[in-house]
């Protein structure tokens, strides 16, 4: 539902030259009749003023910023176009999921067990995002992964990439090794803040390993593309090889 209120009040952004997914155009068109912003305009403020990560953690933390959203759900128009697409949502879900377990069967190959705060994983699938699009947040013990359309494709690449985000907070390396105005960028467009900018490049050179490591991948092209927007991304991955090898999560 936080996904339908958002295509309906603003969120536009998408990925993929194709276009948004199908189900994503569907709720978009048939709810779009509706002047949902003025009915909702605190809902429609929320969601406006903040990216999307934060809205989806707000929303399993059953934030009160988001108190407006369970009337939203109410609505008749949206409670029938929910029943619609339910059944598509189910099956793409059980699609993904043997990806899912998948991946994180490798993942414990590849690191070892996920973190000891960490006791048990939660798999969302949800096409009204945009295309590649996914999240990660551990809540209370509890790790939820949520993923855009397509999913599946590139070898399961966006669950894995998410779950990498859960297996390995521990994982650290210094600020000053990443440090570059060429940031900036990253930052305007979602990462929040250069501890973000850390992570994601320990997330990202894990990546990079397995692929090589589990997946048996030349990656010379992959590190490429990565050093368009982490032009640090050696140099990490030289890091955290090492720290692999001595068992230091």
């Amino acid at each position: 539902m936080l996904f339908s209120a958002m295509n309906l009040m603003g969120y536009n952004e998408e990925n993929n030259p194709r276009g948004m997914s199908d189900e994503r155009k569907r709720v978009r068109n048939v709810l779009r009749a509706y002047d949902w912003r003025n009915k909702y305009p605190r809902l429609a403020s929320v969601i406006k003023k903040h990216h999307p990560w934060y809205l989806v953690r707000w929303i399993l933390l059953k934030d009160k910023r988001l108190s407006d959203l369970e009337r939203f759900a109410q609505e008749k128009d949206v409670q029938k176009q929910w029943n619609e697409l339910k059944i598509r949502f189910k099956q793409k879900t059980k699609k993904i999921a043997t990806i899912f377990e998948r991946e994180t069967n490798r993942l414990i190959t590849f690191i070892g067990t996920p973190p000891k705060q960490l006791k048990k994983i939660i798999l969302i699938v949800n096409p009204l995002d945009a295309y590649w699009r996914g999240y990660a947040f551990n809540i209370k013990g509890t790790g939820y992964i949520i993923v855009g359309p397509e999913a599946e494709k590139n070898g399961g690449r966006l669950i894995r990439h998410e779950l990498l985000h859960l297996f390995t907070p521990t994982i650290q390396i210094s600020k000053n090794i990443i440090v570059d105005q060429r940031h900036r960028r990253l930052i305007a467009q979602g990462y929040g803040s250069n501890s973000a900018i850390k992570n994601e490049y320990v997330v990202r050179s894990l990546n990079l390993l397995y692929q090589r490591g589990i997946l048996k991948k030349n990656i010379s092209q992959a590190i490429k593309n990565e050093e368009n927007d982490f032009p640090h991304i050696r140099k990490v991955m030289q890091i955290i090889m090492v720290k692999l090898k001595r068992g230091v999560r």
